[in-house]
């Protein structure tokens, strides 16, 4: 899982992070899909997060990929960088393509904390 959805509604791709699918329309599930959708799920479901946003990561002028998915790193509450410890943990290549174009390092442009629904 590479989307998270917000107890607001909204929806946040985490920048850098590329997990095989798991609910795409048209493709099968991938390998290790379900893993890397129930670790994520794990690490954030109801829980607090830090969301930093990078206008500029995206080729629209308001930081959202095409999908109007805002594009952001997110921080659980003890500091883990969550989109860093996906790739760690092998459930996810590291993808840096017209969406995500800054990469580590990185100094946010805005914070937000947030419910993960």
């Amino acid at each position: 899982m590479d989307t998270l959805v917000l107890g607001t509604g909204g929806r946040v791709r985490l920048i850098g992070v590329n997990t095989p699918e798991t609910v795409h329309p048209k493709k099968a599930v991938e390998a290790f899909g379900k893993e890397a959708s129930a670790f994520t799920k794990h690490m954030v479901e109801g829980k607090l997060v830090r969301l930093e946003f990078y206008p500029d990561a995206s080729r629209r002028s308001d930081g959202k990929d095409r999908y109007s998915r805002t594009l952001a790193y997110v921080f659980l509450q003890d500091g883990t960088h969550l989109n860093a410890e996906i790739i760690r943990q092998f459930l996810s290549v590291y993808r840096q393509g017209s969406d995500s174009r800054r990469a580590w390092p990185h100094r946010p442009m805005h914070e937000a904390r947030l419910k993960v629904s």
